[in-house]
């Protein structure tokens, strides 16, 4: 409710539009798919919210980053041609759910930008030896380290470590696992 408010009243927009079909959140959804994640299916206009494992997430993946990081993935479907779930597009789209949620956050804080942290869904990992973040904005690839289960932040601070392709970023992960 608090996202859908950030929506309507910060942003001028609606995920739930009259001209666009309701969006449904389904949450605590058993499927093993969904286990930890929380996830916008565009062909079903709902958001998905799994079952948090309790030792590499907290309890509720419902907190209000990570709904309004799920709606800002509607907003986008809706309101802009940027859906695309690969590739380039696909680092945008993650990346304006991620500055919708740390917008909300400081709205509703009310912190100016310049004395927030960046961080997305800040306490929601648990088990990592530094951090608790999913995503830090102000320092990519810094919002975790040493997560039992993650490894460390992957999240690209520059496009020349971007990988493009599928191979690509399953080589990149192969390097990343045999340094743990």
């Amino acid at each position: 409710q608090e996202a859908d408010e950030f929506f309507r009243t910060t942003c001028g927009l609606a995920p739930i539009h009259d001209n666009h079909p309701a969006i449904e959140i389904v949450v605590d959804d058993p499927s093993p798919r969904r286990r930890n994640c929380a996830a916008w299916i565009p062909g079903t206009c709902r958001v998905h919210v799994g079952i948090a494992d309790k030792t590499s997430f907290q309890s509720s993946l419902t907190n209000v980053d990570t709904m309004t990081h799920e709606l800002g993935h509607a907003i986008t479907h809706y309101f802009s041609s940027m859906w695309m779930t690969y590739g380039q597009t696909k680092a945008l789209n993650e990346t304006t759910s991620d500055i919708f949620a740390v917008t909300a956050q400081h709205k509703r804080n009310n912190t100016p930008a310049d004395k927030a942290n960046w961080n997305f869904a800040e306490g929601s990992l648990i088990g990592a030896t530094e951090g608790s973040s999913l995503r830090s904005l102000s320092s990519p690839g810094a919002a975790f380290k040493g997560h039992k289960v993650l490894g460390d932040d992957g999240q690209v601070a520059h496009m020349d470590n971007y990988v493009s392709d599928v191979w690509g970023m399953f080589e990149l992960k192969k390097m990343q696992w045999s340094r743990n």
